[in-house]
């Protein structure tokens, strides 16, 4: 009605719950921020959101409808699976992230990891960093890694080469420096390689999961 956002993200998060998110709108505003970069030279190797808001249903939905409209050939499920090991569950139980997918998980995002499946877009067959957002270290890999599943892992990360001197909520729990080094730290293209894994980008999702057939 008044043609702005949202006051805050809260404020979002309650109308997806209660499933009064207004789809139209929604599709405006997503197609437009597409438009916007294929203007500018960029071609979407894939669709995602901030907080991962399009693992709601009703946005995913609209997400998938623009990437079919756009063909744009890929997705991000951001479904993480939360019990990949018994001790690293028990561990987890003190991250909010967690606890968070406890509820998430069944009540919205397997939802639409259903309707992503069905859409015929690609996507990962695996989510991991949602729970470890903000520490992404190499010992974190060192956990995951012997737990990887055949298929395609995406691995969420936030890199960076220093911490924000705002006053971002993030300051403190994102280790952005950490998560760069981790990155180009040559011991993890190693762990990678001794699970037998392949580094690949969102590019190149579509052709792996062919492959997989």
């Amino acid at each position: 009605q008044t043609g702005t956002f949202l006051e805050n993200e809260l404020v979002l998060l309650q109308r997806l719950v209660f499933g009064s998110v207004d789809q139209q709108q929604v599709y405006e505003e997503l197609s437009a921020q597409v438009r916007k970069c294929i203007s500018a030279g960029i071609r979407p190797t894939h669709l995602d959101s901030e907080k991962h808001l399009h693992m709601f249903p009703r946005i995913m939905k609209v997400v998938i409808q623009i990437a079919e409209d756009f063909g744009i050939a890929a997705i991000r499920c951001a479904r993480e699976k939360i019990f990949y090991d018994l001790p690293a569950a028990w561990r987890r139980l003190r991250n909010r992230r967690f606890l968070a997918l406890l509820i998430l998980n069944p009540m919205f995002f397997n939802s639409s990891a259903r309707l992503l499946a069905q859409s015929g877009a690609a996507t990962a067959d695996h989510f991991f960093g949602l729970v470890e957002t903000g520490n992404m270290r190499l010992e974190t890999y060192r956990r995951f890694l012997p737990y990887l599943k055949a298929g395609v892992t995406e691995f969420m990360v936030h890199p960076g080469k220093r911490r924000r001197k705002d006053n971002s909520p993030y300051d403190k729990s994102y280790g952005w420096p950490e998560e760069f080094e981790a990155l180009v730290d040559p011991a993890l293209k190693a762990l990678i390689e001794q699970e037998r894994g392949q580094l690949i980008h969102w590019g190149e999702v579509r052709q792996c999961l062919a492959k997989q057939q």
